[in-house]
Parts: C-alpha cells; sequence; structure tokens
C-alpha cells in the first residue's frame, strides 16, 4: 500500500517513509529539504490540488496565498486563481459565411447522393447474383 507524501505530492511505497513520515505523510527524500524550502514546497504542492469546488476556507487561503512574500508561492497561487477563476468567453454567434469561404464548392458536388447509392448497392447485389461459382476453380 502506498502513502501519499504531502510535500512533493507523490505516492510512494511504504518503504520510502521512515517511522515518523508515515504519520506526518513526509517522505524520507522530503525530510532531508530544509524546514523553510519545505514549507514553501508544500504551500505549491497544496496550491496545484485546489480544485474549483473548493470551500470558503480554501478560497480565502488563496487569496492570501496571493499576497505571500515567497515569488515561486505568490506566482502559484496568482496563476491557480486565473485557472480557476477566470470566466471562458465563448463567440456569441457564429457565422457559417466564413467557415463556407474556405471550402471549394468541388467538395459539395463530391458528396453521394442518397438515392444513387441505393441504386449502386442493387446494382451490385444484382451482378453479384449473376455470378456462378465452380467448385472446381476453389483452390481449397
Amino acid at each position: 500500500m502506498s502513502h501519499y507524501c504531502k510535500i512533493c505530492g507523490c505516492n510512494l511505497p511504504n518503504e520510502k517513509f521512515s517511522g515518523k513520515g508515515h504519520a506526518a505523510h513526509i517522505c524520507k527524500q522530503c525530510a532531508k529539504i530544509p524546514p523553510d524550502k519545505r514549507s514553501e514546497l508544500e504551500t505549491i504542492t497544496r496550491i496545484n490540488n485546489l480544485s474549483p469546488w473548493m470551500s470558503k476556507k480554501d478560497r480565502a487561503w488563496l487569496q492570501k496565498m496571493m499576497n505571500d512574500k515567497r515569488d515561486n508561492v505568490r506566482l502559484a497561487a496568482e496563476s491557480a486563481w486565473k485557472c480557476l477563476f477566470t470566466p471562458i468567453h465563448y463567440e456569441e454567434e457564429w457565422e457559417p459565411d466564413e467557415y463556407e469561404e474556405h471550402w471549394p464548392d468541388e467538395y459539395e458536388e463530391q458528396q453521394p447522393d442518397e438515392y444513387a447509392e441505393r441504386e449502386d448497392k442493387e446494382n451490385v447485389r444484382h451482378d453479384l447474383n449473376d455470378i456462378v461459382f465452380d467448385d472446381d476453380d476453389l483452390p481449397f
């Protein structure tokens, strides 16, 4: 069974955690990092794992992180805020005239007619029924 490291954000096997690391959710590799850098990485990992359906408490925390003194944390919080809360603008009206200009008229002529296709199938069936197969001609 694997455990989650809250510093690097990885699911790692039990062997990668020390005795105290299991409870703290910090792997052996991340435990070697200096505490100030570890705190910064933990905050960035938490920012990256936020979802658009966050609570008001998490939203307030993210806004607070946008004013953090650490540059990496501030940039991660600002980019997360833009990704999560910037509205997507869609084109309100699509104009088919612009789209049709890119397609030459010859493509419209090549589209098969529904009735012509049905007649072709009937002709093929008729032709196949006229073929006489001899068992002597088969290779097997």
